[in-house]
């Protein structure tokens, strides 16, 4: 490992040094400046381009622009800009130094040409974001397709914690300014992402491969056009459209982690499709089972116990000696019609599989710090052990067709996650009594969605009239088929032939089949009317969504009883898979599945919901202003299970109508400064199953989760200010100043049932939430290092929720998931002479929640009895890049992440009172493990 560290070291070390010869050599380069013939204004957005050598720039605000790294010679040169006729230059002749070329664009007569260049608007390169981010109306951030292509990041979760404030839990949530993904919402393409988790509306950002991804911007200020169910950020991922060229591209990578590849990985033998994401029905339950189990009639007992269910319970062991694989191909096309019609094509398939171990896990539950003997009080104190094999499978085809007044499109989505996953717990636990136990988990989750969409954008009178439409239809798949564990305990009966030896009990193999549907059909229509006049510009917005939300929740549970009368004395002591679950046991008068399916654990719901707005944009020299109110109507409809055995149902309506007005407003001090201010109303929603009675046992927490009927949705009112300097197309330096109120904020909390936990969610009287962000990208050509990008983006966060002291147990405190500072910097190193591309990224997040505590709030209450809330602590994460272009067609890449492999902590803070009086402060280690480092070389081939 040391090696591996070392090697890493000291191939970065020696690009950098040589990026700085190479950048105080970097060639000759072309400037200059563009202005309209007519005015004499700057031209901003015009391009210089070299077509034999692909290379060129873009002008800034001033109208500046330089292409660097040129060879002497003579060149062909095109002069292009939306509006203008374009100009070719045959001859440009590049001599060795500075060359400065100042350029009069003239207008074109026939706007044609730019009617058909505007209907394609990219988001892929650095300045087209910048430029987007610079002049929206909202506060925003995001990454371009370029800057995700330099991260060499997997997914859209690896991706998306590199933009400022944000940060991911548990390896594909969002927390956006300390907001948990509760707060946030999820569009891709510009339509509603649907959700994959049982426990709430949560987008799977892990399920996103990068390279879908043409951009991400994360909008942070509420604007009438926009959901209001957003108050952290509103996350807009979108894919590739139109193309640009036809092209074919293979990429194919491999990679190895240093924990768990040539080490030694335990794993159930799954189904024939799990390479490709899902099971193939082997562990479903037959289909002669019942929709309900009859455990008093013997004869469908025993044919359910012997044939219903999937028994190969064999662990086998193996090194992983192959590494991980990952697979993408594109397919590019670009179609030329008659009258100046395109049509384009995008086709993607990607495929990964990898396999992921943590072991040595230390896993804990702490009660009330024992002050007396001053030492921690554990509940449970377990060691663990996880492997996994994980396939992801995804998909993309959009076509695209357009004209100089239409563009309609056809988007595709699809991406398939399967884990299998394998657990070992071995500890005890100490609540009534000391237990010594064993556990196992088999566990098999798959994710599937799918998005499809059919959008079009019309364009009237000059482009002063808009349309755009929308038809989304979504659907999204969670199943876990035969999730399987085993409890063993040890027999502490001292003198027993048996003692010191694990046995089964009752009820203590089970086997639980959960299941989730969601269907999301989504249209949208909106109109947009632009007036121009001599001192002013304004443009009018108004538009309707429809939102219709269908899920299905299904769970099953069972549990292996037997007859001590029919089987051997020593039975509970056998082997649990050789001896204990084998066909010869298995009758309704030896070893029987008893079915406890509680029904009300699974519920139906949908959701309806409504909405129109209204904005207006004034535009007037320096100032800009956008004012608008959103209308939102929805209902939330659940029918759940009134009883445990019977069928019958009943329904709750949940209905919300509130009216969200909305401000945003910039001063533009400078071409290159400008001030923004924005105010806006949000809510955040309940979620079907956080209104449903459902439970659900949670096997990382030991313990089950339950809904809360009772919840209120929550009311938030946002303000953002922000400062914003742009020096050149592709840098600036932003400063932002939030602050968000909430009425009855909907927060995690849990029962206490003597050691026995459930966790549930309750509504909060308010909360707090305000903060400080930085974000800086800056060329480091004025320090002689041509080549070289720094950036860095930094957040500072303080949150405090405020619960009834009269009728919560629970204690002021921090948001759960809210870290008090986050930072991530880069350096990037791109020298186009040398084919070379490097990148060292950092990040840090400050401590924060991840699991609530309990206070004595009671008569006479003493922090000597608070069970104290638990924290992630931060830890330093470094991740490398390193690609080149070795020919033509062909670009190796290499990534190292997490190379200082810290471990992961989480820790309580425990106080107690002496008997002097004095307050005494512990630590306490709740969980702990290390992710190992990942290393990954891949080449890409485009044809």
């Amino acid at each position: 490992m040391n090696r591996l560290l070392f090697l890493a070291a000291l191939l970065f070390s020696t690009l950098f040094f040589s990026g700085i010869f190479y950048g105080q050599n970097s060639g000759n380069y072309l400037q200059g400046n563009i202005i309209d013939n007519t005015t004499g204004e700057t031209v901003i957005g015009a391009t210089v381009y070299f077509p034999d050598i692909h290379k060129g720039a873009s002008t800034d605000i001033d109208g500046n622009y330089k292409v660097a790294n040129l060879f002497s010679g003579k060149y062909v040169a095109e002069i292009s800009c939306i509006g203008y006729k374009t100009i070719i230059i045959p001859d440009m002749i590049v001599k060795e130094g500075k060359n400065s070329f100042d350029i009069v664009m003239e207008e074109a007569v026939n706007l044609l040409d730019q009617i058909v260049v505007t209907s394609v608007k990219r988001m892929s390169s650095q300045i087209a974001m910048v430029q987007a981010t610079k002049t929206a109306s909202v506060v925003m951030s995001g990454l371009s397709g370029k800057q995700i292509s330099k991260s060499q990041d997997r997914n859209a979760a690896e991706v998306v914690r590199r933009i400022p404030g944000v940060t991911i839990i548990n390896d594909r949530h969002i927390i956006v300014r300390g907001l948990p993904s509760r707060y946030n919402n999820v569009w891709i393409n510009n339509s509603a992402a649907p959700s994959t988790e049982t426990d709430s509306r949560s987008f799977s950002f892990d399920m996103m491969p990068s390279s879908q991804l043409e951009s991400i911007q994360i909008i942070k200020s509420q604007s009438a056009e926009l959901p209001a169910d957003f108050s952290g950020g509103f996350v807009k991922l979108t894919t590739g459209g139109m193309p640009d060229k036809n092209e074919t591209q293979l990429s194919v990578g491999t990679g190895f982690n240093t924990i768990t590849h040539f080490n030694n990985q335990f794993i159930n033998v799954g189904s024939s499709t799990d390479f490709l994401g899902f099971d193939s029905g082997k562990r479903s339950l037959s289909k002669f089972v019942p929709q309900r189990m009859d455990n008093d009639n013997r004869q469908e007992v025993s044919k359910v116990t012997k044939e219903g269910f999937n028994e190969n319970w064999i662990v086998k062991e193996r090194n992983v000696t192959l590494p991980d694989m990952r697979l993408s191909l594109l397919l590019n096309r670009v179609f030329k019609l008659k009258k100046r019609r395109e049509l384009g094509l995008l086709g993607l398939i990607n495929y990964s599989h990898s396999s992921q171990s943590y072991t040595d896990m230390q896993n804990a539950r702490f009660g009330v710090y024992n002050s007396v003997q001053d030492k921690p009080e554990y509940i449970y104190n377990y060691t663990d052990n996880q492997y996994s094999i994980n396939s992801k499978t995804g998909a993309m085809l959009n076509l695209v067709w357009m004209d100089q007044n239409n563009k309609i499109e056809f988007k595709n989505l699809f991406n398939s996650h399967g884990k299998n996953r394998y657990s070992t717990r071995e500890g005890w636990q100490n609540v009534s009594a000391l237990y010594l136990q064993e556990k196992y988990e088999y566990l098999y989750t798959s994710r599937s969605n799918y998005l499809g969409q059919l959008a079009g954008r019309h364009d009237f009178d000059s482009n002063t009239k808009t349309i755009d439409w929308n038809l989304t239809y979504s659907y999204a798949n969670m199943a876990q088929p035969d999730r399987r564990i085993i409890n063993r305990e040890e027999n502490q009966i001292f003198g027993d032939e048996h003692y010191g030896k694990m046995s089964i009990d009752q009820n203590e193999i089970t086997r639980d089949f959960v299941s989730l549907k969601e269907y999301i059909i989504s249209p949208s229509l909106n109109y947009t009317h632009s007036i121009s006049s001599i001192k002013w510009e304004a443009k009018i917005k108004a538009g309707l969504l429809m939102e219709y939300r269908s899920r299905k929740n299904t769970d099953r549970q069972f549990y292996y009883r037997f007859n001590r009368s029919n089987v051997p004395a020593n039975f509970v002591y056998g082997d649990v898979v050789t001896d204990i679950l084998v066909a010869q046991n298995y009758d309704s008068d030896k070893l029987y599945l008893y079915e406890d399916t509680d029904n009300r654990n699974s519920y139906t719901g949908k959701l309806y919901n409504s909405a129109g707005y209204l904005s207006y944009t004034m535009q007037r020299g320096k100032y800009n202003v956008t004012g608008g109110v959103r209308v939102e109507a929805g209902r939330i409809s659940l029918v759940s299970y009134d009883r445990i055995y019977e069928f019958s149902t009943f329904t709750k309506n949940h209905d919300i109508v509130e009216v969200y007005p909305s401000l945003n407003a910039s001063y533009n001090i400078s071409k290159k400064n400008l001030i923004r201010f924005a105010y806006g109303k949000s809510t955040n929603k309940q979620e079907l199953r956080e209104l449903s009675s459902s439970v659900y046992y949670d096997f990382n927490l030991f313990s089950d989760v339950k809904g809360n009927p009772d919840l209120k949705h929550a009311i938030i009112n946002n303000i953002d200010l922000k400062f914003e300097h742009y020096p050149s197309p592709g840098e600036y330096v932003t400063l932002s100043l939030f602050y968000k109120h909430f009425k009855n904020p909907i927060e995690w909390t849990y029962l206490d049932a003597g050691g026995s936990y459930t966790y549930t969610f309750e509504n909060a009287t308010a909360a707090n939430n305000w903060g400080v962000e930085v974000d800086i990208r800056k060329e480091l050509y004025f320090m002689g290092l041509d080549n070289f990008t720094f950036g860095l983006n930094a957040s500072y966060i303080i949150s405090k929720v405020i619960f009834d002291s009269d009728s919560s147990l629970e204690q002021d405190r921090a948001m759960q998931g809210q870290s008090p500072y986050i930072v991530n910097s880069s350096l990037l190193y791109d020298n186009e002479k040398l084919g070379i591309s490097a990148a060292i990224f950092y990040n840090r997040i400050g401590k924060r929640i991840v699991g609530v505590g309990r206070a004595d709030i009671g008569s006479g209450a003493s922090i000597n009895n608070d069970v104290p809330d638990t924290y992630e602590l931060p830890r330093d994460v470094i991740d490398l890049t390193f690609s080149k272009i070795i020919s033509k067609n062909a670009v190796l890449k290499f990534r190292a992440t997490d190379i200082l492999n810290q471990k992961i902590i989480f820790q309580q803070y425990p106080k107690y009172i002496d008997n002097d009086g004095i307050v005494q402060n512990r630590n306490q280690i709740s969980k702990s493990f290390y992710t190992g480092s990942s290393f990954s070389l891949s080449l890409q081939v485009s044809f």
